[in-house]
């Protein structure tokens, strides 16, 4: 993983458009953060009550339709956990 060059916090790394991404985030300056199976599979963990390829998806086309409003590489992992538990907060 590379780091913040502001902070040092470790930045997520993206996946190739080619790679094991199970679904991919666009992000601010038209680059897309691959989501691995990893990750999602942490996801179905840590929210049960969430389908996680379902709200991806979702993720994804609101992000498409929301350009000004993408997340950095930085910022995407957050985007993704406040969207993850405001739906299992839903249940």
């Amino acid at each position: 993983m590379t780091k913040c060059k502001c902070c040092g916090q470790e930045l997520p790394a993206e996946q190739p458009l080619n790679g094991n991404a199970v679904a991919y985030i666009p992000l601010v300056g038209g680059a897309e953060w691959g989501v691995s199976a990893e990750f999602a599979a942490e996801l179905e963990r840590a929210y049960p009550a969430v389908n996680v390829l379902e709200t991806l998806g979702e993720i994804r086309i609101w992000n498409i339709a929301n350009p000004a409003l993408r997340k950095t590489r930085r910022g995407v992992i957050r985007h993704i956990n406040s969207w993850f538990a405001k739906g299992q907060d839903r249940g």
